[in-house]
């Protein structure tokens, strides 16, 4: 009889004992899951936030043969960090230019080869912070021999440009959350003289 009291008091004694290890255990994983709970809802504060895009031509009056360049900025407007992708063209931006009576004007510059985008194009805007990317165009009014340019404008008058930014790339390598709220779209205009 002696000897079970001994044995109960020993298995009790392990149990409280490993009991007290569970604890202290199972605060570190709780502590390791509150960390992990930090760094989720702070990679989910960074996809979501207030962009802006603006776009802006210049010069605004074209004269023949005259290189022109279309300025865009991507800004975070919001007051929290923003994770965005690039804005990179034939990926995540686009450029068209219409004449005034609606009709598109089709690019004619080179096409690169392109991958498909990966993390490092994405890009962590704190708040006021933007982007700025600036593209410099050459343009012709009709098409000669042996010599390409990005746009032809035929005709005098006004043309629209419409920059859009489309943040869901449809073929990616991206494995982090960034911002996917909206597609952004502005426009500006600049003048073909004679």
């Amino acid at each position: 009889m002696k000897k079970m009291v001994i044995l109960i008091t020993l298995l009790l004694v392990l149990l409280i004992v490993g009991g007290k290890n569970q604890k202290i255990e199972d605060s570190d994983s709780v502590d390791i899951m509150n960390s992990e709970n930090v760094e989720n809802s702070t990679q989910k504060m960074l996809y979501k936030g207030n962009l802006s895009l603006s776009v802006s031509v210049s010069p605004k009056a074209l004269t023949s043969n005259e290189i022109f360049n279309i300025t865009l900025r991507l800004k975070n407007v919001g007051a929290a960090p923003v994770r965005v992708i690039a804005p990179m063209r034939w990926i995540s931006l686009s450029i068209e230019i219409y004449f005034e009576n609606g009709t598109q004007i089709k690019y004619s510059g080179p096409r690169p080869s392109l991958l498909p985008p990966t993390d490092e194009n994405l890009k962590v805007l704190q708040p006021g912070e933007e982007i700025v990317g600036i593209y410099e165009f050459s343009w012709g009014r009709r098409h000669e021999e042996g010599k390409i340019k990005d746009w032809y404008f035929p005709w005098k008058g006004r043309y629209r440009v419409v920059v859009t930014y489309n943040p869901n790339v449809r073929y990616s390598k991206i494995t982090l959350p960034y911002w996917r709220e909206k597609t952004l779209r502005v426009e500006d205009w600049f003048e073909v003289e004679r």
